[in-house]
């Protein structure tokens, strides 16, 4: 083909593809301004059969459903800068000013009945939505993926809460392969050490210039992270099932006998022995000398007579080599004497969460539904 014949053809498309538009036209106005044979490759996109022979009025009404039935499916069909231009469509009303750069875009757009073209105030070519699209184009393009990456970055606090509550501190690169481990999905690390400093929650910080990652109850995590280097054990090995626990906030363990014990004394509340044991145990794995700790419970508990003071103590003194610290890297002080008695090696395992568990964002979905899903967006 010579370069007039070129021209010509590249002249008739813009003609064809730049018709006057109103910025308020729906999808029936789009597809009444195009011709039959361009509805019929619409029609192919769609993979509809059955409806080549209708009459023009006939076949924009089938293609009206047909376009909206598969407006999922075809927007996921989009690549990444497809769907990016789309976005940026829906963001600014459904129009956008067209450069000859996206003519390739705009075919494709416009021969799946996604967006179509034409000139506004006589001479700005654009790219634009049909009205009554915008919304559920919005609802795929955009809300779905602000909402699974909500739920993902819901995902993400509790595995992190989840170790942390056995760990107390974590450096940011074992912490991040430890939650790859966990929920079976790889996780880009710069994307996720962003959410670690940015997203908002009530369980951990995250210290970006000694990249370590804490619990907010931890009082001094250096001190943690020195005590734990020099444990020459692995950390605890934490499953999906621990971590289940610990984000249902359930006393467990050694919690739930202080728990148990601080409830025979009468005058103290569910409510008051729940308070009392968080507070006794997270001072213990901060490292407290249990004799002090024990004297600020004091404070909070009326003993009848000595015999009382002596029974409580001895109780607490048992249950105390069964409670998880963090500077043991998790282990209670009797498993790691085991341990370190032994002098095995510790096989570390990890439960993954299961396609068909409950997902742990909390969305009552199956993982495998909900953040187990591959990203389309």
């Amino acid at each position: 083909m010579n370069k007039d014949a070129t021209l010509d053809s590249y002249s008739k498309l813009e003609n064809k593809l730049f018709n006057k538009i109103q910025e308020d036209y729906n999808l029936k106005d789009f597809l009444t301004s195009m011709t039959k044979e361009e509805l019929n490759e619409i029609r192919k996109n769609l993979g509809l059969k059955g409806i080549s022979n209708l009459k023009k009025q006939e076949l924009i009404i089938e293609l009206e459903k047909g376009i909206l039935d598969n407006l999922d499916k075809k927007i996921n069909e989009l690549n990444n800068n497809e769907k990016e231009i789309l976005k940026d469509l829906v963001k600014n009303k459904g129009v956008h000013l067209y450069n000859e750069e996206m003519i390739d875009i705009l075919i494709k757009y416009r021969y799946n009945g996604i967006a179509f073209s034409g000139t506004v105030n006589s001479t700005e070519k654009v790219m634009a939505i049909p009205q009554d699209l915008i919304l559920p184009i919005r609802e795929i393009i955009l809300d779905s993926s602000v909402v699974k990456e909500s739920k993902c970055n819901k995902l993400w606090i509790n595995i992190i809460r989840g170790l942390l509550y056995y760990y107390g501190v974590l450096d940011i690169e074992y912490a991040h392969r430890l939650t790859i481990n966990l929920c079976c999905e790889k996780i880009d690390f710069y994307d996720y050490l962003i959410e670690a400093v940015s997203v908002e929650n009530s369980f951990y910080k995250y210290n970006s210039e000694e990249r370590i990652i804490y619990l907010k109850e931890v009082e001094k995590p250096f001190y943690i992270i020195h005590q734990q280097s020099k444990i020459k054990s692995d950390y605890l090995p934490v499953t999906m099932d621990m971590v289940y626990e610990v984000c249902n906030d359930v006393l467990f363990g050694s919690e739930k006998e202080i728990y148990n014990l601080l409830l025979e004394n009468k005058e103290i509340s569910e409510e008051e022995a729940r308070r009392i044991t968080k507070k006794l145990t997270i001072e213990i794995r901060n490292g407290w000398p249990l004799k002090d700790s024990l004297k600020n419970l004091f404070e909070f508990i009326n003993f009848k007579n000595l015999n009382e003071i002596n029974r409580f103590i001895s109780s607490v003194s048992k249950i105390y080599n069964k409670i998880i610290m963090w500077n043991l890297k998790g282990y209670t002080p009797s498993e790691i004497n085991k341990i370190q008695s032994n002098k095995g090696t510790t096989i570390i395992k990890h439960n993954r969460i299961g396609r068909n568990d409950p997902c742990i964002c909390g969305s009552g979905k199956k993982y495998k539904k909900c953040c187990g899903a591959k990203k389309t967006i």
